[in-house]
């Protein structure tokens, strides 16, 4: 199939977007790496000039709309890869790799689960993937997104060595089960009490008072995302409808400032459980809430952040105001803001 690749994908910590000249040096590392070249499938290049030739191929690669590829980054360094390594109608396969000195962070299971979703929103039914059955490392990151094993086996030889190798897929009606994205329910008000006390420290929690509140009037303004597996909530996204346009500490603490017509949601809150953590869900609850926010009619979704998560904010589409009129805590906020509709 056709589809257009997004230019830039953000997961909760990483960017995906093309190649650029300033990564050749950071790709043919990557590429000639001894312990990535003993899984990543590369030739063994015999010069300076073969792995500059495979660079330039990935680039051209990354800028083209009809495929699936994309450099990975933290921050404003390049982390690794990830592409597609064959299309068929619907189905596409993809290959990854994050450099030795990033791994054990859990980069290669955000990376994945969110090509996921990218892939499935551009129409496609398949994502499949492989690994050399040793590595064992490649094949716990497929299991963690919810790829299933399938019957296909391959034994190829490479760097003289015959390897058995393993796939995985995930399915687009699978997939969509992981979580369900509904609002809130009235018995579910001590549940979100305690996801809250547990995301946020004391000083900067919203008490049990002001979350039933706001629960009470404004349910349908909460995001939960429910596990299928055990039904529990494993993050939440909650805020107030208002036609204010900036925030103030008193939208935590007054559910009578909602206004169900109002422009502008005022969002209060991104819980997510730990567990769930570094696995694109915080970033999922966003992008739900922003599609669904949109099609009631807002213009706008607002936030307050401490300084070290306005990065986090701004790989979701956020742009940073500056600072808030807020001492929520204690603490010194920046405000940020997104436009999601006119």
């Amino acid at each position: 199939m056709t589809h257009t690749s997004s230019p830039t994908i953000y997961t909760d910590r990483l960017r995906l977007h093309s190649l650029t000249d300033n990564d050749v040096n950071a790709v043919i590392d990557l590429l000639t790496d001894p312990e990535i070249i003993q899984t990543y499938m590369v030739p063994d290049f015999r010069s300076h000039d073969e792995a500059r030739n495979m660079f330039e191929r990935f680039k051209q690669l990354s800028e083209s709309d009809e495929r699936f590829v994309y450099g990975i980054y933290l921050e404003d360094e390049l982390i690794g890869l990830i592409n597609d390594v064959g299309i068929s109608g619907k189905e596409i396969e993809l290959g990854y790799v994050i450099h030795p000195r990033r791994k054990n962070r859990g980069f290669a299971t955000e990376v994945l689960a969110t090509a996921m979703r990218e892939l499935f929103h551009a129409g496609y039914e398949v994502v499949r993937a492989g690994a050399f059955e040793e590595n064992v490392a490649s094949v716990r990151v497929m299991e963690k997104c919810r790829m299933v094993r399938t019957d296909q086996k391959e034994e190829i030889e490479y760097r003289g060595k015959i390897h058995h190798c393993v796939f995985y897929e995930g399915r687009k009606e699978m997939m969509k089960e992981r979580f369900l994205f509904r609002a809130i329910l009235p018995d579910e008000a001590d549940r979100a009490v305690m996801i809250e006390q547990i995301c946020f420290p004391p000083h900067e929690a919203c008490s049990e008072k002001h979350m039933k509140e706001r629960i009470a009037k404004a349910p349908e303004l909460f995001l939960v995302a429910v596990d299928r597996e055990n039904g529990e909530i494993a993050g939440f996204l909650n805020g107030l409808s208002t036609n204010e346009e900036s925030f103030r500490d008193e939208f935590f603490t007054d559910a009578e400032l909602y206004d169900p017509d109002g422009k502008y949601v005022m969002l209060l809150g991104l819980d997510v459980l730990p567990e769930y953590r570094r696995q694109g869900l915080g970033t999922a609850l966003m992008t739900e809430y922003a599609h669904r926010e949109r099609q009631n009619g807002r213009r706008a979704l607002v936030l307050t952040c401490l300084q070290d998560k306005v990065a986090m904010y701004q790989k979701m589409g956020f742009r940073d105001d500056g600072i808030a009129n807020s001492t929520w805590g204690g603490e010194e906020w920046h405000e940020m803001s997104i436009r999601i509709g006119e």
